[in-house]
């Protein structure tokens, strides 16, 4: 054993064989290379997986982001196809009543005309005569309108004596004030006895002041 080339059994089934200390280093020594290259190896396939697992891991954050932006878009257009295919309801299209119905639902039933759209245009046709509404000549109230000061200079212009430049004339409707009547109910005592009334009892808790038929009608 303390000799440099001494020599040691190795037993195997059948013989034996000696083998010497040098001959058993190398083969560790071979064995540690290979060993070390096959490492290698596996360090150079590591990276190599790694680097491609970070590309995939990209590639599928990428496509998520596709994903949900293509998500939102399709959410978008089918608010917008159900929107145009399912109009709101009103009273046309449901049992709505007309007083639960939206003011855009109103203003279309209100403006909305049954009538055909003609094929010629719209206004005064070629060669029709134009008509205007006529002044009349006594109006009711007439309204002058002048200048009190210059705009310029600021200067008085009453004393002034102004021109009539041109004149028109306006329509409207005038204000209804409402019109109170007092009902005074008188009861006669004939010498009978007899109480007459020519009017229905006054009705317990009622109010003294109602509306008239035409507030009525009119609401």
């Amino acid at each position: 054993m303390q000799e440099k080339n001494a020599f040691f059994l190795r037993v195997s089934r059948n013989n034996c064989i000696f083998t010497s200390m040098i001959e058993q280093v190398m083969d560790i020594q071979t064995a540690i290379k290979n060993l070390r290259i096959q490492m290698d190896s596996m360090q150079l396939h590591l990276d190599s997986s790694h680097e491609e697992i970070c590309k995939l891991n990209r590639n599928n954050q990428r496509v998520e982001k596709e994903n949900h932006a293509l998500r939102q878009e399709n959410k978008e257009l089918k608010e917008r196809r159900s929107k145009y295919e399912q109009p709101s309801k009103d009273s046309n299209n449901s049992s709505t009543p007309l007083s639960k119905e939206n003011l855009k639902s109103e203003v279309i039933r209100r403006t909305n005309s049954l009538r055909e759209k003609p094929d010629r245009p719209v206004g005064g046709q070629q060669g029709h005569e134009g008509h205007m509404r006529k002044m009349v000549a006594t109006p009711d109230k007439i309204v002058e309108h002048t200048s009190c000061f210059c705009t310029n200079c600021g200067r008085d212009l009453s004393d002034i004596e102004s021109t009539l430049e041109y004149t028109t004339q306006k329509i409207d409707i005038p204000l209804t004030s409402p019109i109170i009547s007092e009902h005074r109910y008188r009861a006669k005592i004939c010498n009978c006895g007899c109480c007459n009334r020519s009017y229905a009892p006054k009705k317990k808790g009622g109010n003294d002041v109602t509306f008239g038929k035409n507030i009525q009608v009119l609401v």
